[in-house]
């Protein structure tokens, strides 16, 4: 996340492991990054690993967006997705639509970041992005 006056913060969003250890970061002012660590089930692993497999990787460039264009803070996600059918890594920049919406999320791109979001949602107790809530 990136804001005014160079503020900027890293930190892991989530990961998911073939094994099922999912691991993911807090953040709190003024404080290390915490990180934190679970098992899911092979099965909830299996269903997020045929929902990716599902995405055509050809629609996936190296950057992607912004698609929300408000200029005060922006959002880039890091993402990285190995499945048995692709590998690749790539940035998107500002997915959560707003007030500002340039343009709609490609469908497939939309799969991959709403995965990441629910499993984010599951691990930690939080809510998912208003868009992945489905």
């Amino acid at each position: 996340m990136h804001g005014i006056g160079h503020y900027k913060e890293t930190y892991l969003f989530v990961r998911l492991s073939s094994d099922g250890k999912v691991e993911w970061e807090t953040t709190e002012w003024k404080k290390p990054n915490e990180l934190h660590s679970v098992k899911i089930s092979a099965e909830r692993v299996a269903a997020i690993t045929q929902s990716l497999e599902s995405v055509d990787p050809k629609i996936i460039e190296a950057k992607m967006g912004p698609f929300e264009i408000y200029t005060d803070t922006s959002v880039e996600l890091q993402i990285s997705v190995t499945t048995a059918n692709w590998n690749r890594q790539f940035l998107v920049i500002n997915p959560w639509p707003g007030k500002m919406t340039r343009k709609p999320l490609p469908k497939d791109l939309k799969i991959i970041i709403c995965e990441i979001s629910r499993l984010r949602s599951q691990v930690a107790h939080e809510e998912a992005e208003a868009m992945c809530a489905q």
